[in-house]
């Protein structure tokens, strides 16, 4: 059905346009940041080949800051082991 499609893109589209406005907001806050590189990495596994490093990359410029500051956080460390092991595929 269309007209659930451009719901889900509307929806998708409002969702990083939060997401990007809190971690703008609070840049140490790395529950946004997690959450902002899980959609990251969600967008990169539904785009082409040609799309797909540009996600894997931001995925972990938008992790490094939490690791950087040795914040521990199981999902922010599968997150950065998944885009770098991809990256490193050439995937």
């Amino acid at each position: 059905d269309e007209g659930r499609g451009e719901d889900a893109s509307r929806y998708f589209e409002e969702s990083l346009t939060i997401l990007l406005q809190l971690v703008e907001a609070e840049p140490k806050r790395a529950a946004f940041r997690r959450d902002l590189a899980a959609l990251y990495m969600n967008i990169s596994e539904s785009v082409g080949i040609r799309h797909r490093k540009r996600y894997l990359r931001l995925v972990l410029d938008t992790l490094r800051p939490i690791r950087d500051r040795g914040v521990k956080d199981k999902r922010v460390e599968e997150l950065w082991q998944m885009a770098s092991e991809a990256l490193g595929k050439g995937r």
